[in-house]
């Protein structure tokens, strides 16, 4: 298990990531949006954040018949997303705010 805080900056660094690698498509740009104002907003656990953001890159692929693709590098960066959001810091029954120590 990891810690709280390194879970929050690892989802972090994704977004910027996967950010920087779709700069020509709106659809993944829409999505790297989407991660970064909620992150920010800190209401939502990262993991959360990243399961939503890789379903959504993957149905936008799925939906797109053809017009949206992802490359390889863009595959590696939403499956490390879909690790983190797997990840968990603590027991399931205590509050989650991974902004706290």
């Amino acid at each position: 298990m990891k810690a709280r805080k390194e879970i929050a900056q690892r989802a972090l660094e994704l977004t910027v990531a996967f950010e920087q690698q779709t700069a020509d498509d709106k659809v993944f740009q829409k999505i790297a949006r989407y991660g970064k104002k909620e992150l920010a907003a800190r209401q939502i656990a990262p993991q959360n954040i990243m399961e939503k953001m890789s379903r959504a890159a993957y149905e936008a692929v799925l939906r797109g018949k053809g017009k949206i693709k992802m490359d390889a590098t863009t595959l590696a960066l939403v499956k490390e997303m879909e690790k983190l959001a797997r990840e968990r810091s603590i027991l399931p029954f205590r509050r989650y705010d991974p902004w706290d120590e």
